[in-house]
């Protein structure tokens, strides 16, 4: 419990020192008290994304009782995650999501640095792909990716959820 909140106390005092604030840096609130024991008690403080995910990850630990979230792993060192996966696993295993430590570890395995520039790739290319698939509109017959005309038809009052108001072309 004493790392826990001595981490705390550094994060905010590094985070004053240099200046890091919530309103020009990317930052999330951090609940003191884990919100999946105590609920949401607004004590707590702002901290940079992988500041956040080491605090959650040694709250795990320090109250025995996972406080990670998905998005958190990604952002944590591996010796610290490796402490917190039996935990992590207990309680996912226990609201029936995940079968097993096999199961999270290939779900995780996503958030894994060595596999970052891969899902990097897959990320890049399926944007390619989604922007070359051309759609047309059937009642002004203007050409676009489908989200520009999705905006396209709204901002014409045209029903853009309607398969009818769009055809794929290619």
């Amino acid at each position: 419990m004493l790392t826990y909140y001595s981490y705390l106390r550094w994060c905010r005092d590094y985070n004053e020192r240099n200046l890091i604030d919530p309103t020009s840096d990317k930052m999330e609130w951090h609940h003191t008290l884990p919100q999946c024991i105590f609920g949401d008690v607004r004590i707590g403080l702002w901290l940079t994304l992988r500041q956040h995910a080491i605090a959650t990850a040694l709250q795990t630990l320090a109250f025995n009782k996972n406080c990670l979230c998905p998005w958190h792993i990604q952002h944590l060192p591996e010796f610290l995650w490796d402490l917190c996966l039996p935990l992590f696993t207990q309680s996912k295993r226990q609201i029936g999501k995940i079968g097993g430590p096999s199961s999270v570890q290939r779900k995780v395995g996503l958030h894994d640095p060595k596999n970052k520039e891969v899902c990097r790739q897959n990320s890049v290319k399926n944007g390619l792909k989604m922007a070359s698939t051309l759609y047309q509109c059937t009642q002004t017959g203007h050409i676009a990716p489908a989200g520009p005309l999705a905006v396209y038809q709204r901002a014409r009052g045209i029903d853009h959820k309607d398969p009818n108001n769009r055809l794929r072309l290619t």
